[in-house]
């Protein structure tokens, strides 16, 4: 399966809320192999994207639209860890794949993204 499809998986889903995180296993050169479960500072952030992603946020154009937006692209951009980046691409991927009314990205996001 390709990253957008695990990204937006329900399993992907579950495990973070549920407190069931995955460990990542590190490749930086120093502790290449190892095996970091997810701190509870990203667990938080995590269940904060899901929680924000899923709310009426993305789709009322505010100030905190564009702030969740920005912060949204600046995780995929720049974001080391593997699970905060599975959740924020499948929030983005979500919105990305709903035709219509049904996705709360403007086209010029949609372009960005």
């Amino acid at each position: 399966a390709g990253i957008m499809e695990e990204a937006c998986s329900e399993d992907n889903a579950q495990t973070v809320v549920s407190g069931n995180s995955k460990p990542a296993v590190v490749n930086d050169g120093q502790h290449s192999g190892e095996i970091r479960e997810l701190g509870p500072a990203l667990k938080s952030l995590v269940t904060c994207l899901r929680l924000l992603g899923n709310s009426c946020v993305p789709f009322t154009f505010s100030e905190r639209r564009r702030n969740f937006l920005h912060v949204l692209g600046n995780i995929i951009d720049m974001s080391d860890n593997v699970q905060v980046l599975m959740t924020a691409v499948g929030l983005v991927g979500k919105w990305l794949v709903a035709h219509g009314c049904d996705g709360p990205m403007t086209l010029k996001e949609r372009n960005s993204f």
